[in-house]
């Protein structure tokens, strides 16, 4: 993740620590989590949580819109790239993954083609900031996140939208 994206958030000299290490293996079909943090483990300043899961395309939760209003936030459009939805302490996307023949099956199995994220952030990093602030930080970094994730995926295509 390039500095500038989570300089916002952290702060510009800052170092960047993640736990667990931030090689997710996006191509296994589970959940993965990752904590961001500057400082050591015991005394972290800042955190910025990052979730990623697959989902089929019928589930609720492949609706970032819907899932900033889980969340208690108001959804403000970032970019229709990854459908991008952010709020005052987060953001939501979701790469679809356009599979080589639908349905995908593994084994008998057939596999989610939806892969969504969600970045949180405390609740509190934006207050007394400019008006937008929060918007258009959380925004550029979902939008960074899900253009890397896209390019990991087991997809025969991610749908870049927009």
């Amino acid at each position: 993740m390039p500095k500038r994206l989570y300089a916002p958030v952290f702060g510009p000299g800052e170092e960047l620590h993640s736990d667990p290490p931030s090689d997710w293996k996006v191509k296994d079909f589970g959940t993965n989590l990752c904590i961001y943090y500057v400082g050591s483990p015991g005394e972290v300043s800042e955190r910025l949580w990052l979730r990623g899961n697959w989902h089929f395309r019928e589930s609720s939760a492949v609706n970032p819109r819907v899932n900033v209003k889980k969340q208690g936030g108001k959804p403000q459009r970032y970019s229709d790239r990854y459908s991008v939805y952010t709020y005052k302490s987060g953001a939501e996307s979701v790469v679809e993954c356009r599979a080589k023949h639908e349905p995908k099956l593994v084994g008998n199995e057939k596999v989610p083609d939806r892969f969504t994220l969600s970045l949180d952030v405390p609740y509190s990093l934006f207050d007394g900031r400019e008006k937008g602030t929060a918007h258009k930080v959380l925004g550029k970094l979902m939008l960074a996140v899900a253009e890397g994730v896209a390019d990991e995926l087991p997809c025969a295509e991610p749908v870049r939208n927009g």
